[in-house]
């Protein structure tokens, strides 16, 4: 099945902003919260993982159908999107819960996008390197992925918590 321009580009859009994602997000995660800076790079990486998402609810070159990928997609969504809107009910009631909030629906929308990078490399080597289907390792990734990112964001969540009541 031959790509159309449509995934090509999506594909590329997709990419490009899924790497912004990663390394921007890297970034928020590990230095001080609340700087203008932080704002800064926050809007910027809330509209690169946006526009990753839709751009992977346009991709259809793995089955020709809707597939897991974009039911993650719409997932990511779902943490982002309360994120963002948890940080704008922050800066109209100054109620530090919503600090709180958004801090933890991002941290977990990061480590979708850090999870996801993580299998798409697990997977490229895979399928590059062992004779086997990628399909077959595919759960063990996903638990992986998950028991990290669920330790991480534990640590995250308790890091936030913690700057959100001494601010």
């Amino acid at each position: 099945m031959n790509p159309t321009w449509l995934e090509i580009t999506s594909g590329s859009i997709h990419f490009i902003t899924a790497v912004l994602a990663l390394f921007g997000g890297a970034w928020l995660l590990i230095t001080t919260k609340g700087t203008r800076r932080h704002r800064q790079l926050g809007r910027v990486w809330f509209l690169s993982m946006l526009v990753m998402n839709v751009s992977a609810l346009c991709t259809y070159d793995i089955s020709g159908q809707p597939n897991l990928f974009h039911a993650l997609a719409l997932l990511s969504l779902g943490t982002i999107l309360p994120g963002y809107y948890q940080i704008q009910r922050f800066r109209q009631t100054g109620d530090r819960n919503h600090l709180v909030s958004h801090g933890i629906w991002m941290s977990w929308g990061y480590f979708g996008v850090a999870n996801a990078g993580l299998w798409q490399l697990g997977t490229r080597l895979i399928d590059a390197f062992v004779e086997t289907s990628v399909w077959q390792v595919v759960p063990t990734l996903v638990a992986i992925t998950v028991v990290l990112a669920i330790f991480a964001n534990g640590w995250i969540s308790r890091r936030s918590t913690a700057h959100a009541h001494n601010a």
